[in-house]
């Protein structure tokens, strides 16, 4: 039988007299946080460093790796666990002896003790994992859930499919828990089942969810404030979340509500909330991630989000969307808004995002939405790129609208970059009972082809359409607006037509509207595939993308190589 691999940085003379097992295969450009905490001076990784979840970093990684790490104490307990060699009668205490079912190896796990639970890899589980109710120690020694042994492939819970793959539900508080490096789907689910992946109830702080492979139940994750419960300090990193689906209830790739201090960052979000093919056709409630009013402290950053039902996001709350992309939603992103919004609106920004291929909800449900804002106290949005919305009956690269309570106030939508995105800017009007105050639209480039009306009869889309340009709410500066051909209504303001001169004379007097032969091309993903593989497409890409996980790391597939590449292309 072979052994757990060691780093080879360990000093066999310090390490305990179990075996340290290599928990997180090493990522490029990985460099451990060494923790000063009484824990031992070895690198047995896995994908967690405690100090992250908090974000407040012990040490600082110099690679260029996301992958965390952490560094067992000296009183670590790992309990081994594999369905193909194990027996619940062994000790689990080593990897020659390891128990067989996941409920033995989570009874060996001592709540409030930084013990590690370790699943074999390529090994599979038909059940679910157990109600989970253990902590850790401390935000330095956290209990671990992990995987173990010298495969790739990550270990597989397989739960009956009317079954949740991984219960938090409870009325104690846990705290201090890393769940790391498994895939989570159901096992032959039928048509009528809706169970959920991972499901959070119960007062919980300081929980990461790291390079987990999460597909195929009606909600892949759901977040919950209940019966009093709170729930706080919440880290998913370097997960593929993908392909949640439902015929009878709403599916979502992730949902949360009531959660503070959440963050979400270099993951995968991909086709959530519909399969056609089981007849879960899209519908408008459906999305990748779907955040209610009731959170605080949400940071969105450095994922792909693609391909859902209707929206990529839904960031009711406010709070940071920074440096993802997203294609193929029908919404891309709704900031703000909701049915009960935050009082006096919401803040935060939403910043060099890479925003791609809109697209319809279905034949009867057009869409093509970039970014759509309401309830907004204080919030920008910047260096963001929209590249190719559907040409249809809607198609909003930005829209500001009013159907919250609180109005709109101090929003800059400054230096973003909208590139063949046919449908208008649209700034609505202010509901009877809200007010506009310091709406700012500066240094924006607008590239469209205006004659691209594909024979539908929306034609003539504006560059712009505002309810009053000449309001003092509304500032317009520095723009820059091309356009190969041209229509008679460039501009509305109130619905009424302003030509390009008007427009620059009396509202955007430092801005230019130039003409061009040609659009841009050769900017899209098949196009930055094609740059390094022949093979290049757009489902390509998301294809390779589905395909992250700590064993397998490319970084051509990371919303930032790819904002490089294309802001390379535009410039």
């Amino acid at each position: 039988m072979n052994y757990p691999t060691i780093d080879p940085a360990i000093d066999p003379s310090t390490a305990p007299s179990t075996a340290l097992p290599t928990i997180g295969l090493p990522s490029r450009g990985s460099i451990l946080r060494r923790l000063s905490l009484g824990a031992l001076s070895c690198s047995c990784i896995l994908a967690l460093a405690p100090a992250l979840m908090t974000s407040q970093a012990l040490a600082e990684d110099e690679g260029d790796s996301f992958w965390t790490d952490f560094i067992p104490s000296t009183d670590t307990r790992l309990i081994f666990v594999s369905s193909s060699e194990g027996r619940d009668s062994n000790t689990g205490l080593t990897a020659d002896s390891p128990v067989k079912s996941l409920e033995k190896g989570y009874a060996l796990l001592r709540d409030g003790s930084p013990d590690w639970m370790l699943l074999k890899r390529g090994d599979t589980w038909n059940e679910a994992l157990p109600n989970w109710g253990k902590s850790g120690r401390s935000e330095s020694e956290v209990m671990i859930l992990g995987a173990y042994g010298e495969e790739t492939a990550r270990p597989q819970v397989r739960p009956d499919g009317d079954t949740v793959g991984m219960q938090l539900v409870g009325g104690s508080e846990i705290e201090h828990v890393a769940f790391v490096g498994f895939r989570l789907e159901p096992l032959d689910r039928t048509i009528d089942q809706s169970s959920s992946g991972i499901r959070m109830l119960r007062s919980s702080h300081n929980i990461l969810f790291e390079d987990l492979y999460v597909s195929g139940f009606a909600a892949n994750f759901i977040f919950q404030e209940h019966a009093g419960s709170t729930i706080s300090d919440i880290r998913i990193n370097g997960c593929v979340v993908v392909d949640a689906w439902s015929r009878s209830a709403h599916a979502q790739g992730l949902y949360a509500e009531g959660v503070g201090n959440f963050i979400i960052e270099n993951s995968v979000f991909d086709h959530n909330g519909f399969d056609t093919e089981r007849g879960a056709h899209p519908t408008i409630f459906n999305h990748n991630i779907y955040i209610q009013n009731e959170a605080d402290g949400v940071v969105v950053r450095n994922n792909i989000i693609s391909n859902a039902s209707s929206h990529g996001i839904q960031l009711r709350s406010g709070g940071i969307i920074e440096d993802n992309l997203f294609a193929g939603n029908p919404l891309q992103i709704l900031f703000g808004g909701g049915n009960y919004p935050n009082e006096n609106g919401v803040t935060g920004h939403v910043k060099r995002n890479l925003i791609m291929y809109g697209r319809g909800i279905s034949s009867s449900l057009p869409r093509s939405f970039g970014i759509e804002t309401s309830n907004v106290r204080s919030a920008q949005f910047s260096e963001n790129i929209l590249i190719d919305g559907e040409v249809g009956y809607n198609g909003y690269p930005i829209r500001i609208h009013g159907p919250s309570a609180y109005g709109m106030s101090d929003l800059v939508i400054s230096n973003n970059t909208l590139i063949n995105w046919n449908g208008t800017i649209d700034i609505h009007h202010s509901p009877e009972g809200q007010e506009y105050r310091d709406i700012s639209f500066i240094g924006n480039t607008i590239i469209r082809d205006m004659n691209n009306n594909h024979g539908n009869s929306n034609f003539n889309k504006s560059f712009v359409s505002a309810f009053d340009a000449e309001d003092p709410s509304l500032t317009f500066s520095e723009n820059t607006y091309r356009h190969k051909g041209m229509h008679n209504r460039p501009f509305l303001s109130g619905g009424s037509v302003i030509d390009g001169d008007t427009w620059l004379s009396s509202v955007d007097q430092r801005s230019s509207i130039e003409e061009i032969s040609e659009m841009p091309t050769g900017i899209g993903l098949g196009d930055y595939m094609a740059s390094f593989r022949s093979d290049g497409s757009v489902d390509g890409f998301i294809a390779e993308a589905r395909k992250l996980s700590r064993a397998h790391q490319d970084d051509r597939f990371t919303p930032g190589a790819v904002y490089e590449w294309i802001s390379g292309q535009v410039d």
